[in-house]
């Protein structure tokens, strides 16, 4: 088993966190608690966004009912960085757990994870990951984004028994809900969750605290002795704000039977359902393959939910052309522009090695780590020429000549991320110390494979007789004065925490970045108030628990004995979990999430497995999003504004592209941009599919051509694949 280390408060989101990765197969090692200093006697509380203070000298019992050591450390630095993406900060209440976990990591050198209990706060979540990736700890959150109605009737399923210990929100008062169990007032809490009031029922707003006295995991239960202290900070009636000092506290023996530490014994619970009218049973762990399982309807009801709440007020803007609004002497002749100027393409930089020995792994890899640098470098001096550096790059479509094997994409990375990580992941090429750059973000990614790869001129390079990587990067220029997009200029989302929300980001690219435009009164941009384009990296489908691809054996039914059906299961499987990937992650941008989609790229790696994929986001998006079904003769997508339909978005809206592999060998991998105000309807559809010749005149951002059918005199903004989808003498061009 997988050992980790658990970030400990002693209220119920970070033990039952712990629950969760012993019901994921991991083994608790070690707790790590932080809280200042007592004063005397008495415990001292302090206002931190970061850390919960209350309650913390209760945490040595749940170390000892937990059965594994203490770390228990003082909350020395105060929140000097309070805006929301971390930077390092000398003398940060962060740094006190970049310390402490440095600390616990040197007695503990096997352990890799590092888990916490955020739900919703990216201020948390960000800096946890902040300290974890520089010590090299993989983070795990699988609380994170879980909606809390669900979470909580969970947790008191799985009998944990936790008090309110601070109470800080209207509707709750001291004599009533401090010291109370959160079984005893979870309905008065749901209650408040509703409106007219606003109370998160799970706390993540800072309206309570609690404190854990047992779960399935102590080995014996924590008691409470003697009442506790009240301490008052506001008597405010409306809103009070006060809490508990724990006095005496013992631990006390309990029945061996209600002992759970195992992965098989915390997956076998079941509790009643703290909701419902009448008894109930209430599974409130399941492992990933349980979750495969129902996968398909719990996607339905997720997008059905989220359209319920959505509210589509997107409105279509007629997009200008994209080149009047900048002067052609500010745009280097070798850039592409779209979005009114805003955003430039660069053309393919490509670096190109003949291999020594193909047949060599290890060869391979260094030969593409080494053409990776040349790639990067070819890239700079493009940049260069237009008094530009790699932090005004926010997307970057890589492209390989090679099978994406465990080896060619490691060192692909390795040299990836020596430019375009951030400044503790970067480094010098001879070794040296990181950079200090303050790139707050990686740009977004998007990496295939293809068998022949295009080079400057036009020219075809075989994986047999060449070892390539292009890179293709769309820029946001910024002038001098102003900060680079990867260094704040940009709204992002870049979780890298094991999740049951969606993969982690475990490389050097983020989930997507935004960037808000700010209109202009003159006609001839044509642009309401503000435009704002989201880039986002692509996706394949992973189990994000396991950050694996779904397999099936002949131990499932309705694979027995047959492994066209084994493969087609896993196919259907990773269709759907990349759809719903792609809807968290557009959801947690935007709540427009689906009406924003300007252009969609899905890569497969046969025309099976991009059938697959259309008909699944046909069905998630074209379908259960938009209702396109109403019609039977002429679907369209229905909103609020006059003239705004647009019919079913799979030809007008989506390419489909053939290439050799993807990554982890994936079957399919999406890559959206969206754009709000929506503009679902323009001069033309986004995706145009033609001749080579006549797209590359045409003035389209991206050209994706086979090979096959390109002319070699031209590579401007020419993205080589294998084939298009339904499109066999066609080329695809995207209208950004």
């Amino acid at each position: 088993m997988r050992g980790f280390i658990a970030l400990v408060s002693g209220g119920k989101d970070s033990i039952f966190s712990i629950m969760e990765c012993v019901a994921h197969e991991y083994k608790l090692e070690a707790v790590v608690n932080l809280s200042p200093t007592p004063e005397g006697s008495h415990p001292v509380e302090i206002d931190s966004y970061m850390y919960q203070s209350v309650a913390s000298e209760g945490v040595r019992l749940i170390a000892e009912a937990l059965q594994v050591p203490l770390y228990q450390f003082p909350i020395s630095g105060k929140p000097y960085c309070q805006s929301l993406q971390y930077e390092e900060s000398a003398d940060d209440e962060v740094e006190d757990l970049f310390q402490a976990l440095s600390k616990v990591k040197a007695d503990f050198p096997s352990v890799h994870f590092i888990s916490s209990g955020a739900i919703l706060s990216d201020y948390q979540r960000i800096r946890v990951e902040h300290v974890a990736s520089r010590l090299r700890l993989q983070p795990i959150a699988f609380l994170w984004q879980v909606p809390t109605d669900n979470l909580i009737r969970a947790m008191l399923a799985a009998s944990l028994d936790a008090v309110i210990v601070k109470i800080a929100s209207f509707g709750l008062e001291p004599r009533r809900h401090l010291g109370a169990h959160l079984s005893d007032v979870v309905l008065n809490l749901r209650d408040l969750s509703q409106p007219p009031w606003s109370l998160n029922i799970c706390g993540e707003g800072g309206e309570y605290e609690s404190f854990t006295l047992d779960c399935p995991l102590f080995r014996r239960r924590i008691q409470i002795r003697s009442p506790p202290r009240v301490v008052c900070h506001s008597e405010d009636e409306s809103y009070p704000v006060a809490y508990l000092h724990l006095t005496r506290l013992e631990l006390e023996d309990k029945p061996a039977e209600s002992v759970r530490t195992s992965t098989a014994d915390i997956l076998s619970i079941e509790g009643v359902d703290p909701f419902s009218e009448e008894p109930k049973l209430l599974r409130p762990f399941m492992s990933p393959i349980d979750r495969l399982r129902e996968l398909r309807h719990q996607l339905t009801l997720e997008i059905r939910n989220d359209r319920t709440r959505c509210q589509l007020n997107s409105q279509c803007v007629p997009l200008s052309n994209p080149r009047t609004n900048v002067p052609t002497s500010k745009v280097e002749s070798k850039f592409q522009t779209f979005g009114n100027g805003e955003f430039w393409v660069t053309t393919i930089c490509v670096g190109i090695e003949k291999p020594v020995n193909s047949g060599d792994l290890k060869v391979l890899g260094s030969l593409t780590k080494q053409v990776t640098q040349v790639a990067i470098s070819e890239l700079q001096s493009q940049l260069g020429h237009a008094n530009l550096q790699t932090d005004c790059i926010i997307h970057n479509l890589a492209v390989l000549n090679q099978s994406l094997s465990s080896e060619v994409f490691t060192a692909f990375n390795e040299a990836y991320v020596d430019e375009f990580g951030l400044p503790w992941e970067t480094a010098t090429r001879d070794g040296g110390e990181p950079r200090s750059y303050p790139r707050i973000f990686p740009p977004t990614r998007a990496c295939v494979s293809v068998n022949r790869l295009l080079g400057p001129g036009g020219q075809c390079f075989e994986n047999s007789t060449s070892v390539a990587v292009s890179l293709t990067a769309v820029v946001h220029p910024s002038p001098s004065n102003q900060p680079a997009a990867l260094t704040g200029l940009c709204r992002g989302l870049h979780v890298r925490s094991l999740s049951h929300w969606a993969p982690a980001n475990i490389g050097p690219y983020s989930q997507a970045l935004s960037f808000t435009r700010l209109g202009s009164s003159t006609e001839l941009e044509r642009v309401e108030d503000t435009t704002e384009w989201t880039f986002y990296s692509g996706q394949i489908g992973l189990i994000p628990e396991t950050m694996t691809l779904p397999q099936f054996d002949s131990s499932c039914a309705e694979d027995a004995g047959d492994e066209d059906c084994q493969w087609n299961r896993s196919l259907r499987t990773q269709c759907l979990l990349v759809i719903r990937h792609c809807h968290r992650t557009l959801k947690a941008m935007s709540s427009a999430v689906w009406s924003d989609l300007a252009v969609g790229i899905c890569y497969g790696t046969s025309s099976s497995a991009l059938r697959c994929a259309r008909q699944t986001f046909h069905d998630a998006v074209c379908d259960l999003w938009y209702d396109s079904h109403a019609s039977e003769e002429k679907p369209t997508i229905p909103f609020p504004k006059e003239n705004c339909l647009v019919q079913c978005l799979c030809e007008s809206h989506i390419a489909w592209l053939i290439v050799s592999d993807l990554p982890k060998q994936a079957s399919v991998e999406w890559q959206l941009v969206t754009r709000s105000p929506s503009c679902l309807q323009v001069d033309g559809p986004p995706v145009r599919y033609d001749s080579y010749d006549a797209l590359t005149g045409s003035g389209a951002s991206l050209i994706f051509c086979p090979v096959d059918y390109m002319p070699r005199h031209c590579y401007l903004n020419v993205i080589p694949i294998m084939g298009i989808l339904n499109q066999s003498d066609a080329a695809v061009g995207l209208y950004l």
